[in-house]
C-alpha cells in the first residue's frame, strides 16, 4: 500500500529541527531525495522502508546506503544504525 504518494522531498530543509522521518510506503525512488536530509543536522531516525529505492532489496541491504547519504542517523526504519553499517556506508563510492 502507498500512503501519501510522495515522491520527493522538497521543501524539507527548513525542518532543521526535524528529529524523525516517517515517510514508509511511499513513492521516494531517487536516491537525491534521501540526500536532502543530510544537511538536518538533527535528524536521528527514518523509516523509509517500502520506497521504490529499496526495489525489493532486503532492508539490511539499503540501510548503508541510506546512512551514506545521511550519516547521523542513529536509527533506519526502527532498527539502530549498528557499527557494522556505518563501516559499510563509509566504504562505499
Amino acid at each position: 500500500d502507498i500512503y501519501n504518494n510522495v515522491e520527493k522531498l522538497d521543501g524539507i530543509a527548513p525542518c532543521h529541527k526535524l528529529i524523525v522521518l516517517f515517510a514508509s510506503h511511499n513513492r521516494i525512488k531517487n536516491w537525491d531525495e534521501i540526500a536532502k536530509l543530510a544537511p538536518l543536522s538533527e535528524m536521528k531516525s527514518v523509516l523509509l522502508i517500502g520506497n521504490p529505492i529499496y526495489n525489493d532489496r532486503n532492508p539490511e541491504d539499503v540501510h548503508p546506503m541510506i546512512v551514506k547519504r545521511v550519516p547521523q542517523l542513529e536509527q533506519c526504519d526502527g532498527k539502530m544504525v549498528s557499527s557494522y553499517c556505518r563501516k559499510i556506508a563509509e566504504e562505499m563510492d
